[in-house]
């Protein structure tokens, strides 16, 4: 089918994420404009109710269910070839969005060419800013960002990694996919998410494929989402951080293979994540 120019497909992938899936799938069916084509939930080998609940409650959502969990990159190449609209909205099943935020991204997607990916200011539960823009990963910027074992034990350490709040529309190099909005033809042109990167880092690596093909990523602070962070599946503490430092790991054999780099952050990676263990993490 044709994708008509300014139509919308939001892509979900779920793993166990009942608790918060149907929040997230009224908050997309609500949202005003006439831009929502479809929704497509691909469902990564559930093994609670996740699947049935949104057979049976979400009758007009598109459901393709994966017999393996094959990771959020793959899954959400999946629902891309499904799509209709001409642009790809993913958004995580722990994300309620605001009414007017598709809207307010399209506006943005119109009036810039050159977008590779824009994205809404998330917040938490409470009301703070929830950061999900970053710079591209360097050993200098990875040793004070906040997941850095450095941020914990000095919380006042400098993060060079997550880019801060801004109230206007803002070009940043590299953008989180919990919320993100890509012209679906872009997203096919540029290959799509890497799916050798099964948890994390593939929204940093299309942002960087992206920013190297001469399109912009963009902050859109106008639009906006709640975000409940990491309740959107059951993975575990360790096993998310585990899929995180070997994702980072992949993303420098990909774009930085100098021996200078890797030795370094080989080493870096390894410390952090068994600090980690024994550290406990600071509220996000």
């Amino acid at each position: 089918m044709a994708a008509a120019d300014g139509t919308v497909s939001a892509i979900l992938v779920t793993h166990n994420s009942s608790e918060h899936i149907d929040a997230c799938l009224v908050a997309l069916t609500g949202s005003d404009g006439n831009h929502l084509r479809e929704i497509i939930v691909v469902d990564n080998a559930s093994t609670d109710q996740t699947p049935t609940h949104i057979a049976r409650r979400w009758p007009s959502v598109t459901l393709v269910l994966n017999r393996t969990n094959e990771g959020f990159a793959a899954a959400c190449n999946r629902g891309a070839q499904a799509a209709s609209g001409a642009y790809l909205l993913f958004v995580n099943p722990d994300v309620v969005t605001d009414s007017d935020m598709i809207t307010e991204l399209m506006q943005v997607a119109a009036a810039t060419p050159q977008l590779g990916l824009a994205v809404p200011r998330l917040r938490h539960a409470d009301g703070r800013w929830q950061a999900n823009c970053r710079a591209f990963p360097s050993l200098s910027n990875l040793v004070r960002s906040r997941g850095s074992i450095l941020s914990r034990l000095r919380p006042s350490a400098q993060d060079d990694y997550t880019i801060a709040d801004a109230r206007e529309n803002r070009m940043v190099p590299s953008v989180a996919g919990t919320v993100a909005l890509i012209r679906k033809a872009r997203f096919d042109a540029v290959g799509g998410f890497d799916h050798r990167f099964f948890l994390f880092v593939e929204d940093t690596d299309l942002s960087r494929r992206l920013a190297d093909s001469d399109y912009v990523n963009v902050y859109v602070p106008s639009a906006g989402a709640l975000h409940h962070w990491g309740r959107g599946s059951t993975a575990g503490r360790i096993r998310r951080m585990w899929h995180h430092h070997r994702s980072m790991w992949r993303y420098f054999l990909k774009h930085d293979r100098r021996i200078q780099i890797l030795v370094p952050l080989a080493g870096l990676l390894f410390g952090n994540f068994v600090l980690s263990l024994l550290v406990p993490s600071r509220a996000p």
